[in-house]
C-alpha cells in the first residue's frame, strides 16, 4: 500500500509518493527539514537550513531565539511554553511562511502563512501529534474544514448552525452583500455550553455547544482591508439571541442594531 503525501510551501506544491506503513514516521522529517522550497539556494545552503531547522528542534524547552541568514532568506526559531515555531521570512515575498511544532515530540502542529504585520492569511494546515491532517483553516475565504472528525466530535452541528448564520446576514442585508462583502472569522467565532463559556470555534468542548458566537470580517467599496465587524449569537436551534438572553459571548452583537 502507498500513500501520497502533499504540502505547499511558499507557494511551491509538492507531491510525495511513501509506502503508507511510513506515512506518520516521515511526516516530521518533511515538514521539519525540507519545508524550504528551492528558489534559487544551492545544494550547500539548503543543507545549511536543514541542519539549523535540526538543530532548533534538538533544543531544550526553555525560552530561547535563534536567527539564520542565508541568501534572500532569514529563518528564525522561538521557543514557547508548549510549542516552538520556526519563520521564513523571503524578501523577495510579501509573506511570511509560519511552521509550528509540538514541544514535547517536536511534531508538526501547524504551518502557514502570514503577511508583513504578522497576520495570518492563505490556507493553515493544523496536524494531530501523529502527524495526520486535523484541520485546514482558511483566512481568506473564511473556512474552517476538519478532517479528523474525532477530535471535533461537533463538527456537522458547528457547521449546521454556520449555515443558519449565514442564511441571517443573508435575509438581513442580501444574499450580494454576504458573499461580497463579508469573510466569516474563524478566530473570532466561538462556541460555549452552560458549563464552558468561551472556546474559540477550532477549539473542543467535552460536551455538547449550546451557544455560538459569530464574528464576520466587512470590508465596503471604498475600503482596502476589512475593517468592521458583524457579530451575534445564536443559540442551538440557529435562533438569534438579542440583548443579554442566553448568556452568549457577543450578548446583543453589532450590525442588528
Amino acid at each position: 500500500m502507498y500513500s501520497k503525501l502533499k504540502f505547499v510551501s511558499s507557494g511551491v506544491s509538492y507531491n510525495i509518493v511513501l509506502p503508507a506503513i511510513m506515512r506518520h514516521f516521515t511526516t516530521i522529517i518533511f515538514f521539519s527539514f525540507f519545508l524550504t522550497p528551492c528558489l534559487g539556494q544551492t545544494k550547500k545552503e539548503l543543507k545549511i537550513i536543514s541542519e539549523f531547522k535540526k538543530t532548533f528542534l534538538k533544543r531544550k524547552q526553555e525560552k530561547f531565539n535563534d536567527t539564520l541568514t542565508i541568501g534572500n532568506l532569514r529563518i528564525t526559531g522561538e521557543i514557547f511554553y508548549e510549542y516552538r515555531v520556526i519563520k521564513t521570512f523571503d524578501k523577495s515575498k510579501d509573506f511570511i511562511v509560519g511552521e509550528q511544532f509540538y514541544d514535547d515530540i517536536k511534531q508538526i502542529k501547524e504551518i502557514g502563512k502570514y503577511d508583513t504585520v504578522g497576520r495570518p492569511i492563505g490556507i493553515a494546515k493544523h496536524y494531530t501529534n501523529k502527524g495526520e491532517l486535523q484541520y485546514i483553516q482558511n483566512y481568506d475565504k473564511g473556512e474552517w474544514i476538519v478532517y479528523n472528525k474525532e477530535s471535533h466530535p461537533y463538527y456537522d452541528l458547528q457547521n449546521k448552525i454556520k449555515v443558519k448564520a449565514d442564511s441571517l446576514i443573508s435575509t438581513m442585508y442580501g444574499h450580494s452583500f454576504l458573499h461580497n462583502h463579508l469573510v466569516w472569522s474563524v478566530g473570532g467565532s466561538y462556541i460555549s455550553n452552560d458549563k464552558v463559556r468561551r472556546k474559540r470555534w477550532t477549539e473542543t468542548l467535552k460536551e455538547e455547544p449550546t451557544k455560538f458566537s459569530f464574528c464576520y470580517k466587512v470590508r465596503l467599496d471604498s475600503q482596502k482591508d476589512y475593517e468592521s465587524y458583524i457579530y451575534f449569537d445564536l443559540d442551538k436551534n440557529g435562533m438569534f439571541l438579542p440583548n443579554l438572553e442566553g448568556g452568549g459571548m457577543f450578548f446583543s452583537g453589532s450590525g442588528f442594531e
